[in-house]
């Protein structure tokens, strides 16, 4: 049994029974001290990852010494009830068992029925004092090995993943910051397939390639997608150029294409998602550089709109849910007020990370309202109705 610690970009810190800590990356854990697999097989991780990994360390180490004081703490209950007689170690996280301590406190004190009636108000104590507990999310695909992973997927994850699965194009549509393109990375990941990935397309040769004077044709992204299967995301596409699109429309409507280098049927895992911000209706004050798209194009993808999933927000709040709810009021006076200020996933996790160590004022400063003149900070503070920490916090900068 793992205990998560820390977790970052597809990677956790977990440590086992032993308080022996690893890192959890693709299916696989590793070491942290030389990065290999703990089951002798695979590759060392790579730089970037293991960059990643020990920049959590530290956080993971703090975690971990707080768990451990917990569960001693558990432990004491336990024993001060006459409910673990003989135990030696604790076996279970601290939430598991201050959840069996008091529940079983409340079955022998009070009437029937009472438990039920608490039950609900420990899960939530549970939840905001350690945050969302990490459940084992599987997707069966057809002829491969299910998808287990116990990362907070978005409330459209299943739905999307089925589509693709089906081989329909997705356009992913969404404000900036919900986490669209990561999106597209965990539905890679869960149907195994090979990701590929093109920002905005504002020449076709982003989508076709070319050859040199030298007769060497330079591969895209697409190129390698259609040809060798695997899921392209576009994203940006409503700040593509339209005319370039069509050439993506006739892909995917006839399933081969006429690159520089020869005529190419799609490979039989070729998959295609797209992210943008708008409905490819043009620009709006938000988004003022995106152009409109013509009907064939929109007509080619099904379209799920990626709003922000609460529960992803808790995350990222480390169960703060103080700050959530900020988060949401926030949103509401920008959209009023007009001012663009994007309190987005990462703004909601470096707030977290920044209140651990400075005032919530000024985490507020640095980490989210960056830029905005005290004026525009005094708009958005008047229309914010909820009142909590944060808002008390920014509340504090306007006086």
């Amino acid at each position: 049994m793992y205990t998560i610690l820390a977790e970052d970009n597809g990677i956790a810190i977990v440590a086992d029974e032993n308080d022996t800590m690893l890192a959890y990356t693709n299916g696989k854990y590793y070491t942290t001290n030389d990065f290999r697999p703990i089951d002798g097989e695979g590759r060392q991780l790579r730089e970037d990852t293991r960059k990643t990994i020990n920049e959590l360390l530290p956080l993971a180490m703090e975690q971990n010494t707080i768990y451990k004081r917990e569960r001693e703490a558990a432990v004491t209950m336990a024993y001060e009830n006459g409910k673990t007689e003989g135990a030696k170690t604790p076996t279970k996280s601290f939430a598991d068992a201050l959840q069996d301590a008091f529940l079983t406190t409340l079955t022998e004190k009070a009437a029937d029925g009472m438990a039920d009636m608490i039950y609900p108000q420990v899960e939530e104590m549970i939840k905001n004092r350690f945050g969302a507990v990490p459940v084992v999310h599987e997707i069966k695909v057809p002829d491969r090995k299910p998808f287990e992973t116990t990362e907070i997927l978005h409330k459209e994850f299943d739905a999307i993943v089925a589509m693709v699965m089906d081989g329909e194009p997705v356009y992913l549509c969404g404000p900036a910051g919900t986490g669209k393109s990561y999106l597209a990375q965990q539905v890679a990941k869960a149907l195994n397939l090979e990701y590929w990935y093109t920002n905005s397309v504002t020449d076709d040769i982003q989508i076709k390639g070319f050859v040199d004077a030298n007769g060497r044709y330079h591969e895209t992204q697409f190129y390698k997608a259609f040809t060798q299967g695997g899921l392209f995301l576009l994203d940006e596409l409503d700040a593509s150029v339209p005319e370039t699109l069509v050439l993506l429309n006739n892909a995917l409507a006839n399933g081969y294409f006429d690159f520089p280098n020869g005529k190419a049927t799609a490979h039989p895992d070729f998959r295609c998602m797209a992210a943008g911000n708008t409905y490819g209706t043009g620009a709006d004050s938000t988004y003022t550089g995106r152009y409109q798209l013509d009907a064939s194009s929109m007509d080619r993808f099904a379209l799920i709109m990626v709003s922000y999933d609460e529960r992803i927000e808790a995350t990222m709040a480390r169960g703060d849910t103080s700050l959530v709810k900020f988060a949401h009021a926030f949103r509401e006076a920008t959209e009023k007020t007009g001012i663009t200020c994007l309190c987005t996933y990462r703004a909601i996790k470096r707030l977290a990370k920044f209140s651990g160590y400075m005032d919530k004022a000024q985490a507020l400063r640095i980490g989210l309202l960056k830029g905005l003149s005290a004026d525009d900070v005094e708009l958005i503070n008047r229309q914010i109705k909820y009142t909590g920490e944060w808002s008390k916090a920014l509340d504090s900068l306007v006086k």
